[in-house]
């Protein structure tokens, strides 16, 4: 009788194409929704209309959670009224969708979606909380005084990256960078809200989804649809005239500069997700460039926050796997239009913020594992650029932890001086993960002798 064979399942085989591969500059060509599949951004490949305008909307959803959280938290800090959190963001999504458009069109050039930095959020929040402002007894007036010292702020602070953007200086700076600081660098973009990304979803689960759609939906942010006026165009200056402080100025550019080395790494990401080649410097300098010209923008129309391309927008490309220019130009399109007709922009704002939460848990790890694919192109075998990624890597998470912890515990940072504006740049400066990654990343990989493996 002939013994019957036994089937053992088992993990599959090791393909060798996962041991071997090629290094590429280029990603596979995205999955485009149009007919044809793009080999990069120089080909005029656009998705089918009506697929466009859905991902737009979904582009538009996607940076909202931002464009309502840093204007919520400035606000509340002034002790102000709804109806001025609800005109403060239709400002946010309208200067929003003029720098998307700039960007698109005469900045990077790359699908670019604009969003707010919270790298901005520590100084904004020292600015409207100092004497003279906080101490005013009038609300209207102490609202008034607090927008027009951060106008101030930015209308001044956005000169570097303007300058160092239409000079050429940073493009000529990151030629001389190396992937081994540009891939910490977009790594540390993705885990910028690590610990606000779980912790944010689990409250969906503490209170139930149902329970929570609706106690938030309907109770807690009708205030923000009852204030919010029907139609409203925001305008420069519409808080009244800047007022200027030099600490202010210089404050804005140490956010501006961290905000300035987001953009460097999502330009990079965007055109690796994209399916196009490395940007050259002068398209860095120039999407830079332009960056400041938002910031200008966000000065004089005082949004209380900072632009910067949105990391969250950026796993989104890599998720939809669609690198078009059209979608995000329809995606500020759709803020524009909310920003005129805040009603309906008030609704899509009242989304519960646990569910924006998990949406950006998934876009900003599409964002870590661009950073992560980076490394491709260095050399890891080197003892050297394994200590220069880990190294640093390690600081940009554990300086700014510091930093954080010492001014929770204290109730200012650990530089103390008699000078308030000089504390609030050492901190803002040494709390980004970014600029302490940078910083220690590039002064290893310029000193650190190179040896060739053997």
């Amino acid at each position: 009788m002939a013994a019957s064979s036994v089937v053992v399942a088992g993990p599959p085989g090791i393909k060798q194409e996962d041991l071997h591969h090629p290094s590429l500059e280029q990603l596979p060509g995205p999955h485009n929704v149009s007919t044809t599949i793009p080999d990069g951004l120089h080909r005029k490949s656009l998705p089918i209309p009506g697929v466009a305008v859905l991902l737009g909307f979904q582009n538009y959803i996607t940076m909202l959670g931002t464009s309502v959280l840093i204007p919520v938290t400035v606000i509340r800090a002034i002790g102000r009224e709804p109806g001025d959190l609800a005109r403060t963001i239709q400002s946010v999504l309208f200067v929003t969708a003029i720098n998307t458009l700039v960007q698109t069109g005469l900045g990077s050039r790359l699908p670019t979606v604009m969003g707010s930095s919270f790298y901005f959020l520590p100084m904004m929040l020292s600015i409207v909380s100092r004497r003279g402002i906080i101490d005013y007894p009038d609300p209207n007036e102490r609202f008034l005084r607090g927008m027009r010292a951060t106008q101030g702020g930015f209308i001044a602070g956005s000169a570097l990256n303007i300058v160092l953007g239409f000079s050429g200086l940073w493009g000529v700076a990151f030629t001389y960078i190396s992937p081994i600081v540009i891939a910490p660098i977009t790594i540390l973009v993705g885990l910028g809200i690590f610990e606000h990304g779980f912790p944010g979803v689990a409250k969906c689960v503490e209170i139930g989804i149902p329970a929570l759609l609706l106690f938030l939906l309907f109770s807690k942010r009708r205030c923000l649809f009852c204030y919010c006026p029907d139609s409203r165009n925001p305008y420069p200056l519409q808080w009244g005239a800047p007022t200027f402080t030099a600490g202010d100025a210089f404050g804005i550019m140490t956010g501006g500069f961290a905000s300035l080395l987001e953009s460097t790494g999502e330009f990079y990401s965007l055109s690796r997700l994209s399916g196009a080649t490395p940007p050259p410097s002068y398209i860095i300098s120039r999407g830079i460039g332009w960056q400041g010209i938002g910031l200008l923008f966000n000065g004089f129309w005082g949004t209380s926050t900072g632009t910067t391309v949105a990391p969250e927008n950026v796993g989104l490309v890599g998720l939809t796997r669609v690198g078009s220019r059209r979608v995000a130009e329809i995606s500020a399109g759709f803020m524009l239009f909310f920003s005129i007709f805040g009603k309906f922009g008030a609704v899509l704002a009242s989304i519960p913020q646990p569910i924006v939460t998990a949406f950006l848990c998934i876009n900003f790890g599409v964002v870590v594992g661009t950073g992560i694919s980076m490394f491709q192109f260095a050399n890891m075998n080197s003892t050297r650029n394994i200590f220069v990624v880990g190294f640093s890597l390690f600081m940009g998470l554990s300086v700014p932890q510091y930093f954080n912890e010492f001014s929770l515990r204290s109730g200012h940072g650990p530089v103390n001086t008699n000078s308030p504006w000089f504390n609030n740049i050492l901190s803002a400066f040494f709390s980004s993960s970014m600029i302490v990654c940078f910083v220690v990343g590039t002064v290893l990989d310029t000193t650190l002798t190179r040896h060739v493996s053997k």
